[in-house]
């Protein structure tokens, strides 16, 4: 089912105003700092939220637009949030059927269709338990099945695993990948590109009610125009305007790297590097090979990162403060870093990509 929606509102200072297709049976990923209206959407969609001007389709039914505006209970959509919001009262089974229930299915359907999203979600054992009685990624595997249960043509998912604890959302996580791959058509929003990465076909990235990055998830956050996406994608990324050597910073320094082909010079663009291609000497040590881009700074912080240490630098040109480089923790102590350490950070010329920057 197509989801085709434009979406506009006001609510005190802030503004809505979105357009954006969801193919059938795809996954959009909306990803954006606080504020920026991610959840909005997701409450406009469902008819949670009176907006001014909206066009929206589904398949070949209208949900909204000018006239029309469709009641939630009558749109078919299914709604998980990150809080599983069970009815303390009923059994996991009770929970899910409720779902047919509400759609019109006897009370002997819905409960065999209850047990067949249970089972689907690795979670029939828990059918005759109450959700106080269920740990919090078991509450979340009934909430799922519950949301689906109803067959809804849409799905939509704000932050799903945010509630869960480390040990619950990679399953969790999973579980979603396997009932979405033939599943319906479904609006994610998330803080984490790794839910974007292992659920979502396309990405829009949105800042203060308005889309401003969009296209296939991994190309997204693999090439990153906006400092919000370069952020949660762990890349760094320098603002300017394109140079045949590569990028001229604002404060007039140039960043030598290799121009994609969509590269307009003297238009603005952005210089997007790895962490790990980032490499990091004594403020007098030598550099190793021919690096193009060198800039002495200072080390902010360190933090774990997986298998290696995250440095953070502050100081320096304007451009350099907050580049990230991750080391191993072998090198961090061999370095003796630490925050206050001066640094020099090197990176060649063949790491750095140079793409437009978003308009």
């Amino acid at each position: 089912m197509t989801l085709s929606a434009r979406l506009a509102l006001s609510r005190g200072t802030f503004s809505l105003d979105v357009e954006f297709t969801v193919p059938t049976g795809t996954v959009l990923a909306l990803l954006g700092p606080n504020g920026s209206g991610k959840s909005t959407v997701l409450g406009s969609l469902a008819g949670l939220l009176p907006v001014a001007a909206a066009d929206v389709t589904l398949a070949d039914r209208r949900l909204a637009g000018p006239g029309l505006d469709l009641a939630p209970h009558a749109r078919r959509i299914g709604l998980l949030s990150q809080d599983a919001l069970l009815f303390p009262h009923l059994s996991a089974v009770d929970n899910v059927a409720f779902a047919p229930r509400s759609a019109g299915q006897s009370r002997v359907r819905a409960r065999e269709i209850a047990a067949q999203w249970l089972t689907e979600v690795d979670a029939a054992e828990f059918a005759k338990r109450r959700p106080g009685q269920l740990s919090g990624g078991q509450q979340q595997r009934v909430a799922i099945a519950r949301a689906l249960a109803s067959a809804p043509e849409l799905l939509l998912l704000d932050e799903p695993f945010a509630a869960l604890d480390v040990d619950s959302a990679p399953a969790i996580r999973g579980l979603l990948r396997r009932v979405l791959r033939d599943g319906p058509t479904t609006v994610l929003v998330t803080h984490d590109p790794l839910d974007a990465l292992a659920l979502a076909d396309h990405v829009a990235v949105l800042a203060e009610g308005r889309i401003v990055e969009r296209g296939p998830t991994r190309e997204v956050l693999g090439a990153p125009r906006t400092a919000f996406t370069a952020r949660i994608a762990g890349l760094n990324l320098v603002a300017g305007v394109a140079v045949a050597e590569g990028l001229r910073t604002a404060s007039g320094e140039v960043v030598t790297g290799l121009l994609s082909p969509d590269t307009v010079l003297d238009e603005a663009a952005v210089a997007v590097f790895e962490p790990s291609a980032v490499a990091v000497y004594p403020h007098d040590g030598a550099h190793e090979g021919s690096p193009r881009n060198t800039v002495e700074t200072t080390v902010a912080g360190l933090e774990p990162h997986g298998p290696v240490i995250r440095l953070r630098v502050a100081g320096g040109p304007p451009w350099a403060s907050g580049l990230s480089a991750d080391l191993t923790p072998a090198a961090v102590a061999d370095l003796a870093l630490e925050p206050g350490s001066p640094v020099t950070l090197s990176v060649k010329a063949a790491m750095v990509a140079v793409h437009p920057a978003v308009d």
